[in-house]
């Protein structure tokens, strides 16, 4: 978390007189500067001690932080991130991708980092338990958000349909759920759980 009292400080003692002009140019500069600075001052770093590290002038800090998008340079970008302790991915994507090739991307990311992680553990049983730990904890976020958005589609019926079609024949909806008189049923393939209101049994 951000504290504010010491990047009100550091601010006064760096602006000076000048202080409410700068901070609303400040305001107008890149948003992803304003992250770092304030990554910065969280992480107990003054311009000073990054200026030392880089062979900048305290001046150069306060500027390169006070920049505007169009103005960074990766040459200076680059050796701040690494004095702030902050990594960096670049993505370069084509223009008008498919919105499933975003999808397929993060989720082959996310594969990646998993599979490096175990690589990692090697045969640590205390890691291994906190590895699937991790990956269970994944697991559980990925169905909620799947329940989610299932849940969005206007047209249920046609959900159940595709689902009987898309599913493993363990997970299908005709194999899970358990009507009531009322019409309430329970659905209880792992890929969606909860309660779902059908239309009342006939009769």
């Amino acid at each position: 978390m951000v504290d504010y009292a010491t990047f009100q400080k550091e601010w006064d003692e760096a602006i000076g007189e000048d202080g409410a002009q700068e901070f609303e140019q400040w305001k107008r500069c890149s948003e992803m500067l304003r992250w770092l600075r304030l990554r910065r001052i969280s992480s107990g770093y003054t311009e000073k001690e990054i200026a030392d590290t880089l062979g900048w002038t305290e001046d150069q800090v306060l500027a390169f932080e006070m920049s505007e998008l169009q103005d960074i340079h990766f040459g200076d970008l680059l050796p701040y991130l690494e004095a702030i302790g902050v990594g960096i991915g670049i993505r370069l994507i084509e223009k008008n991708l498919p919105i499933a090739e975003h999808i397929d991307f993060h989720a082959s990311k996310v594969h990646d980092l998993f599979k490096e992680f175990i690589e990692m553990i090697g045969d640590d049983k205390e890691m291994t338990e906190r590895a699937l730990a991790v990956i269970y904890a994944y697991n559980q976020l990925v169905t909620n958000r799947t329940v989610e958005l299932v849940a969005m589609f206007s047209n249920q019926s046609a959900v159940t349909e595709a689902l009987e079609k898309i599913l493993p024949p363990e997970f299908k909806p005709s194999q899970n759920i358990r009507e009531d008189d009322v019409g309430i049923v329970d659905y209880k393939a792992p890929f969606v759980a909860g309660e779902v209101v059908l239309n009342s049994p006939s009769g």
